[in-house]
């Protein structure tokens, strides 16, 4: 029986506002636009989009597993604000806002999960963060190139985690200053905070383009593929470079039943990991205008690392340096010092002797061993691990544009795993894709609608 047009038009005016609502979610927390001009506005767009998502539309109730996972993410914080309640002279209102901020991504989750659960949408719910990625990425590009002709506009400086250069409707570009003569080598950055926030919003377009180009073809996939990888190698985020490379190499080894094959990739990793940090120590130039344009590009990065070869931060790197510290804080406190900002923090200040005042919790592991100690570690292992078995269910087709979703869910958390927190709400859109998986739609979003039952569609089928 032929779909009437007007339940047809309805179902695709729902799906139409789930995207905008979902865009409006992940882009208000990943970027700019609205929080340096008020905190207050900014929590509003918040509240309202997540409360939008609750009013229009109908949901089915969670499955099993998701229910876990969002059972467990809630665990996770109830955790942290309980411990520092505890362990801190009862500094639950310290505590209270960092536990409010992740609990209104959890709630969208919720939500999020829900609608996937009871329709059968369109897989424009899983392109629309690449059609995202291609507007952000061409207008990066072209800024980019405006400012290396030495024709883009005259920028503003705004206050973003230090001073950023806006170029108004062309987005932001922070840069890497290069010698001490005022020429800088701009990263792309759209209107995200950072350029490497940016990159890891474009690791999902760039993946997903990649799988729709290899599953069906077509220049419009390609297109956007080279748009959003053009883009993301102009963010010069090597956490991005990164985590791109890893990400194929970890699918590989935890998708292959070899063990030596799994044993191979992950000494070849780790070699290259080494590799990388050691090739820095060696070709490190104190003087930046003597430096060529690809040392620049690599060794500012970690500059203030290594700048003094004689203490531990020029002996380990910053970031290593940091996990030794946050390493003997773990051991004074291995159930966790709570969901506290570092500023926060009285404890953090006995540390650092050898320059830093308080420790920089660098990614998603550092911060929750830190926050949570091993209660909380062990808690986010255990939501991966439901995550991979969910995944192992459509890896047998490789004709399944959600490989390439799970690929792209790697990427994203080994990005979060050296700068992030696995609670980032494209991260967990992304998450609840895998999860909404159902096997007896065939392992695929349906390019055609199962409508919920109206009152309107009831009538209809009498």
């Amino acid at each position: 029986m032929k779909r009437p047009p007007i339940v047809c038009h309805l179902a695709l005016k729902r799906e139409t506002l789930f995207i905008f609502l979902v865009a409006t979610y992940i882009l208000i927390y990943d970027t700019v636009l609205i929080e340096p001009y008020s905190f207050y506005i900014n929590y509003m767009v918040k509240m309202l989009v997540i409360t939008s998502l609750f009013i229009f539309f109908r949901y089915q109730k969670m499955s099993g597993s998701q229910t876990i996972v969002v059972v467990l993410y809630s665990m996770l914080l109830m955790y942290g604000l309980l411990i520092a309640t505890l362990n801190h002279n009862q500094q639950f209102t310290l505590s209270f806002p960092l536990t409010l901020k992740y609990g209104l991504k959890i709630l969208a989750l919720i939500a999020i999960l829900m609608i996937l659960n009871s329709n059968r949408y369109s897989d424009k719910i899983i392109k629309f963060p690449i059609w995202i990625g291609v507007i952000l990425s061409i207008q990066s590009i072209l800024l980019f190139i405006m400012i290396s002709s030495g024709n883009a506009p005259e920028p503003d400086y705004i206050n973003i985690r230090g001073s950023m250069r806006s170029y108004g409707i062309w987005g932001f570009a922070p840069s890497i200053n290069w010698g001490y003569n005022n020429l800088f080598i701009p990263r792309v950055s759209s209107f995200f905070s950072e350029s490497s926030n940016f990159a890891r919003f474009l690791e999902y377009p760039i993946i997903l383009s990649l799988g729709y180009y290899k599953i069906y073809g077509g220049k419009r996939y390609f297109f956007s593929l080279a748009v959003c990888l053009m883009s993301f190698v102009l963010t010069f985020s090597l956490t991005g470079y990164l985590a791109l490379f890893l990400g194929f190499f970890v699918f590989y080894m935890i998708r292959t039943k070899n063990i030596l094959s799994k044993l191979f990739v992950l000494i070849l990793c780790i070699l290259f990991i080494l590799s990388f940090h050691i090739y820095q120590k060696k070709t490190y130039i104190n003087d930046p205008g003597q430096r060529t344009l690809i040392q620049h590009m690599l060794l500012s990065k970690y500059a203030d690392a290594l700048r003094k070869p004689d203490d531990i931060r020029g002996l380990y790197g910053g970031r290593v340096y940091s996990a030794i510290e946050a390493t003997k804080l773990f051991f004074e406190y291995p159930l966790g010092i709570g969901l506290l900002n570092n500023a926060d923090i009285d404890i953090l200040n006995k540390y650092g002797k050898e320059g830093y005042t308080t420790i920089h919790l660098y990614g998603a592991f550092w911060f929750w061993l830190i926050k949570t100690g091993f209660i909380g570690i062990s808690i986010i292992i255990w939501i991966f691990c439901i995550i991979l078995k969910k995944m192992k269910t459509f890896w047998s087709d490789n004709a399944d544009i959600r490989n390439y979703i799970s690929i792209a869910f790697i990427i994203i958390s080994i990005h979060q795993l050296i700068s992030g927190d696995w609670i980032d709400p494209m991260f967990l859109f992304v998450m609840a894709l895998i999860l909404a998986y159902k096997r007896r739609n065939g392992g695929k979003f349906s390019k055609t609608y199962n409508y919920p039952q109206t009152p309107l569609k009831a009538v209809i089928n009498a």
